[in-house]
C-alpha cells in the first residue's frame, strides 16, 4: 500500500469519509495509489507546500479564498459529486500551491512523465486545462496528447489548436 510522503488522508477524503475512517488503511484504499505517486512525485520536485483538501489544516492558506473540502475523492453527498468523474473512483486529484503556478506544477509534472520511467504503466493520464487547480486523472481513454495523456477542459471539446498551444506552453 503506497502512502505519499508529502500528503496526509485527510487532503485525499471528504470530512464525511475522513471522519467516518480516520488514517486507516481502509481510507488510504479508497485513492488509487497511481494518483498518490503523481502527487507525491510533483511535490517533491516543485519542492514547495502544495495542498489537496485544506480542511485539515489549522489555518487557511491565505492564498486561499476559502477551505477546499472536494479535490480528491467524491463521494454521494458532495456538492461537486458525479458518478461518472475520475473523482468517484479515487483516480483523480486537484492540487494547488500558493508558490507556483498549475500550469507549472503541470510542466514539471509532464516533463517528469516524459524524462523518466516513473509513471509507465499508468495508462492515459487526464489532465484539465483551463482551471486554476493541477486537475489528474487516471482513465481509459486514447490520449490525445504526447501519446500519454488527455487533455479536456469543461468549457467544451479540444481543437487541434488547442494542443498546439499547450504543447508550446508545456513543453517550454
Amino acid at each position: 500500500m503506497y502512502r505519499p510522503d508529502h500528503y496526509a488522508i485527510h487532503e485525499y477524503l471528504p470530512k464525511s469519509e475522513y471522519t467516518r475512517l480516520g488514517s486507516t488503511n481502509r481510507a488510504w484504499r479508497k485513492m488509487d495509489e497511481r494518483i498518490l505517486i503523481i502527487d507525491d512525485c510533483v511535490r517533491k520536485v516543485i519542492g514547495v507546500p502544495a495542498y489537496c483538501n485544506t480542511y485539515g489544516l489549522s489555518k487557511l492558506p491565505s492564498f486561499l479564498p476559502h477551505h477546499r473540502t472536494e479535490s480528491g475523492l467524491r463521494v454521494v453527498g458532495c456538492k461537486y459529486y458525479s458518478p461518472d468523474s475520475m473523482h468517484s473512483f479515487g483516480r483523480a486529484s486537484d492540487t494547488v500551491s500558493e508558490f507556483i503556478a498549475p500550469v507549472q506544477m503541470i510542466r514539471t509534472f509532464i516533463q517528469l512523465a516524459l524524462e523518466t520511467d516513473t509513471f509507465d504503466g499508468f495508462g492515459t493520464i487526464g489532465i484539465e486545462v483551463g482551471v486554476n487547480w493541477f486537475h489528474k486523472d487516471l482513465r481509459n481513454q486514447k490520449p490525445n496528447f504526447l501519446d500519454r495523456f488527455y487533455l479536456f477542459k469543461k468549457s467544451g471539446v479540444i481543437t487541434q489548436d488547442d494542443l498546439n498551444y499547450y504543447e508550446k506552453l508545456f513543453l517550454k
